[in-house]
């Protein structure tokens, strides 16, 4: 029994929800019906307005022929005033003959002399009238168009015209009433194309308007607010926005479309057209008759409707859930600092995230559902491998050259994801090891270096011994003991051993110097000062082999560094590329500071260093010179290294070579 009790309230209660919504369902109807009208009705009035400014451009020789009407009406009235005292009588057959309003004498202060009107409102003109007077007056013209105005002396808007008297002194005023403007203008172009749309049954009336009263309408609507007196109109024409409203028109109840438009991009004008609803009502009437059919039918639907309800709002459920995993491990993605990508079963690529997209220089956008062997042209990260074998891929170094010529160093791991036995995805996670593997060398070298370094240390220190013996022993040959026959050759032979002597003690020096750099004396200084420095001590040796040295920096680059390192390296460096173009070339010297650190370029146009010898220049002891110690640029790495920099060397045969030194700014000096 409760079972029943509860199946009966479930279906009552479910009978209501349904209708509710099918009472929703018939306003949510009515509101789009509102809708699909306006959108409709405003595509019309769009169209309406182009084809009334269409024709109200091209019939501005209507405006035209009306200005010259007035004028000649004008001229007659004048010739009559040259003859004699014109009578009231010829005034009204020049008013009649021209179908114009009003004809008015005026004196040349502008005040009513004689006029054809019935009632006169005022003698004396308007201040905007008498304007037009005295601008007249000392014009080289005979007569103004001053359009649509109010008449001063009869208190009526009209279309008006102010000619000077030929003879005497004084205007004449020639005035048609807007409301045979609104029929002369419905006789010809403006007044067709309105009586053609009023053709379309459901276009009850069309009103133009612009700011001075009524310029063209249907036959069945003269009498309108103005646009001032109305504030709906007024805000449709103020902001230039197609707006709608619901008004009785002869009893039936109209959809009025407002919008403006211009002509030849000055003179405004709105348009106003009444659109009939019957057709609508009819569809809300027979929405009415389903509202009631859906009713009665919702109680043989109620089960399978119940069971679809439910079935969606798990699915809503799900897809919300899914939505919220989905954003979760989208944000993860981003933020992760690895790589990662995704491939469907058909090799399509669905994930692609920020931190490999800048790794590799391709935008997700290229990179998205796109083919994975079309993107990579070959098996990057060994995906072919992972699937055959149905194992996890580990690959620890893999070489990959940008689009912008970057070599990059990354090391993968590829993982086959399967679901029941078929490829649902494979993820390749990607690590950038460029610059650990950048610092690992740095640091290999500097660890050679300092082996390296404290062996040529102790073997220099062994070596000066005897060295100083020696040296001695010659100085006591020179001094003590004198040679009878062939002293000449004798001394020779000393000199050089003197020499060689000199040249060793030397290389122990800089072995010294090597293996126990003294500590660095920063000072903030301009480094283009030293370059300049460098430069000039450098110029005559460059000029021998003909060979131009360029600068290329800012006025100030300040940095912490101490100077004569730094000199000792511009000047090992420089050296390097002068001897790399025997047959002459260009060096360019140029300096770049951001806030952080201060780059330096060196670059010639010499031979250029083979890419296998590219790796080995900073080892101690390696050099391709004939005379060369293999300490040059070793001391140049160290030195650099000791300021906590960076040097970088790209070359390409028989174009040149870059050596790039990047130095930071500070050194926390107190």
């Amino acid at each position: 029994m409760n079972k029943i009790k509860l199946i009966i309230v479930l279906v009552l209660l479910s009978s209501i929800v349904i209708i509710s919504f099918l009472v929703f369902d018939y306003y949510q109807n009515q509101d789009n019906l509102d809708q699909i009208e306006i959108t409709q009705a405003n595509s019309i009035i769009t169209t309406i307005n182009l084809d009334f400014q269409h024709t109200l451009e091209s019939n501005l020789q209507l405006e035209d022929f009306i200005i010259n009407e007035l004028n000649t009406a004008a001229a007659l009235a004048d010739h009559i005033n040259n003859t004699g005292n014109p009578s009231l009588k010829q005034i009204k057959s020049i008013a009649d003959e021209f179908e114009i309003t009003n004809i008015e004498y005026l004196d040349n202060n502008g005040n009513l002399q004689i006029s054809n009107a019935d009632s006169i409102h005022s003698k004396s003109p308007s201040n905007e009238l008498l304007n037009y007077i005295n601008y007249l007056k000392d014009a080289n013209v005979s007569y103004l168009d001053l359009g649509t105005m109010e008449n001063p002396y009869t208190n009526n808007t009209m279309y008006l015209l102010l000619r000077k008297r030929t003879q005497s002194k004084g205007f004449i005023l020639i005035g048609i009433k807007n409301r045979n403007l609104i029929e002369l203008r419905r006789s010809f172009g403006i007044g067709a194309k309105i009586a053609e749309f009023l053709k379309n049954s459901d276009i009850k009336y069309i009103i133009l308007q612009d700011k001075n009263g009524i310029y063209a309408a249907s036959d069945n609507y003269l009498e309108t607010p103005s646009i001032q007196s109305d504030p709906f109109l007024l805000h449709s024409f103020s902001n230039q926005s197609m707006d709608t409203r619901f008004s009785q028109y002869r009893g039936q109840k109209v959809l009025e479309i407002i919008k403006p438009f211009s002509i030849n991009n000055n003179d405004e004008i709105l348009t106003r057209i009444g659109f009939s609803l019957v057709q609508i009502e009819e569809v809300r009437q027979s929405s009415s008759e389903r509202i009631l059919f859906a009713a009665i039918l919702t109680f043989v639907i109620l089960v399978v409707l119940m069971s679809y309800i439910l079935t969606r709002k798990k699915l809503t459920t799900l897809n919300i859930e899914h939505s919220k995993i989905k954003a979760h491990l989208n944000f993860i993605l981003s933020n992760i600092a690895d790589g990662v990508i995704a491939l469907d079963s058909e090799m399509k690529i669905i994930v692609f995230n920020d931190a490999i997209a800048k790794t590799l220089n391709i935008s997700q956008n290229v990179a998205l559902n796109q083919d994975y062997f079309n993107l990579f042209n070959i098996d990057l990260f060994n995906v072919k491998e992972a699937l055959a074998t149905k194992k996890s891929i580990l690959l620890e170094k893999v070489k990959y050259i940008t689009i912008d010529s970057i070599e990059r160093f990354l090391s993968s791991t590829t993982n086959i994801i399967f679901n029941e036995n078929s490829l649902e995805t494979i993820i390749i996670l990607i690590k950038d090891i460029t610059d650990q593997l950048k610092v690992q060398k740095q640091l290999e070298v500097k660890e050679q270096q300092s082996v390296i370094g404290e062996l040529a240390s102790g073997i220099a220190h062994e070596i000066r011994n005897p060295l100083n013996a020696i040296n001695i022993i010659i100085q006591r040959f020179q001094i003590e003991f004198e040679v009878k026959a062939n002293d000449e050759e004798f001394q020779r032979m000393l000199r050089i051993l003197k020499n060689e002597i000199k040249r060793i003690n030397n290389i122990i020096e800089q072995f010294l110097s090597f293996a126990r750099p003294p500590k660095l004396n920063f000072q903030r200084v301009n480094l283009n000062e030293i370059v300049d420095e460098i430069t000039s001590l450098m110029e005559n040796q460059a000029k021998k082999y003909k060979i131009n040295i360029y600068k290329n920096y800012e006025q100030y680059t300040f940095s912490e560094i101490d100077a004569n390192k730094i000199k000792q390296v511009l000047i090992n460096l420089i050296q390097n590329s002068i001897e790399a173009m025997p047959d002459g070339g260009d060096i360019v010297i140029s300096t770049q500071q951001t806030l952080e650190q201060t780059i330096i370029k060196i670059t010639d146009s010499g031979k250029g260093i083979p890419e296998d010898k590219k790796n080995k220049i900073f080892s101690l002891y390696y050099t391709t010179k004939k005379n060369g110690n293999g300490l040059g640029l070793a001391i140049v790495h160290q030195i650099v290294s000791e300021h906590n920099g960076e040097i970088v060397c790209s070359s390409s045969i028989n174009k040149g070579t870059t050596f790039e030194i990047t130095l930071p700014n500070s050194h926390n000096l107190s």
